[in-house]
């Protein structure tokens, strides 16, 4: 089922696929996640809808398996024509030197999937600081 497309992403678009993704994984998972979403829909096509929930899937899937995080922030909002999105954790964090980007398969994925929408991506990260990742995207 990872390969295929929410049907809430398609029916209802990204906004309340986030959240339904975020209510699931705390049904199944002692996390607590929380979402926040300004933005205008209409601003984000299909493709960039696609490449942020998956982004975002990733993201929650390191902070639980990898971080073993129990809170999990996303804050996606739009500002001077470009989206900027938050995923943070209270994870045992990344050490970024020893971290290899081009192993990683999840954050090689992430980088990917930025790069296709002509945006750009940071981590910041500390040893028991959690991760942060900050993703910027232009808007149409």
């Amino acid at each position: 089922a990872y390969t295929l497309m929410p049907a809430e992403l398609v029916d209802y678009g990204l906004k309340v696929a986030l959240l339904s993704l975020s209510e699931q994984i705390e049904k199944t998972a002692e996390i607590h996640i929380e979402v926040m979403l300004k933005f205008d829909e209409n601003q984000l096509d299909a493709k960039i809808r696609s490449n942020l929930y998956r982004i975002t899937q990733e993201a929650i899937k390191n902070a639980i398996q990898h971080g073993r995080s129990d809170e999990i922030l996303i804050d996606y909002k739009a500002e001077n024509n470009f989206l900027k999105c938050i995923i943070k954790d209270n994870g045992i964090g990344v050490d970024l030197k020893k971290l290899d980007t081009n192993k990683s398969l999840g954050f090689r994925n992430m980088k990917a999937r930025v790069e296709a929408m002509s945006g750009d991506i940071t981590l910041n990260s500390t040893l028991r600081n959690g991760l942060e990742i900050l993703i910027t995207v232009p808007l149409n």
